[in-house]
């Protein structure tokens, strides 16, 4: 899977990847509390505009979230998420309200997280189907 525009038409499709998006929304549910409003208005409307890019030179995956103007996007065409360890580096971060955004954790940066704890879960329930 290279972008979510075709995970979430495979969500639709397909029943193992609706259960994978919907394990992967109760994960981001029970580890941030009272974030769930937060999760339906700004990051799930941004899933279908996640592009992973590949992975740069010192191992990160690198994803590109691609504007969105019905979610508030003004200043680039996409933005740049980085995963590190566990958490995630959004350029959003260097702008306006950044460390209210990075402390609390972007929708872009939330977007991506959503889209790879799609695929674990997809990975998991492979290996547990026979």
């Amino acid at each position: 899977m290279e972008n979510g525009e075709e995970l979430l038409e495979l969500i639709e499709k397909d029943e193992r990847y609706k259960n994978a998006y919907i394990k992967a929304y109760n994960e981001i549910v029970e580890s941030m509390p009272g974030r769930q409003q937060w999760l339906k208005d700004r990051v799930i409307p941004r899933l279908g505009d996640v592009i992973f890019m590949g992975v740069n030179k010192w191992n990160k995956a690198v994803y590109h979230v691609l504007k969105n103007p019905k979610l508030d996007d003004t200043k680039f065409r996409s933005y740049n998420v980085v995963t590190f360890g566990p958490g995630y580096w959004c350029q959003c971060y260097f702008g306006k309200f950044g460390d209210k955004r990075r402390m609390e954790l972007c929708s872009h940066a939330g977007a991506v997280m959503l889209y790879r704890l799609i695929e674990k879960q997809l990975k998991a329930l492979t290996v547990a189907t026979p």
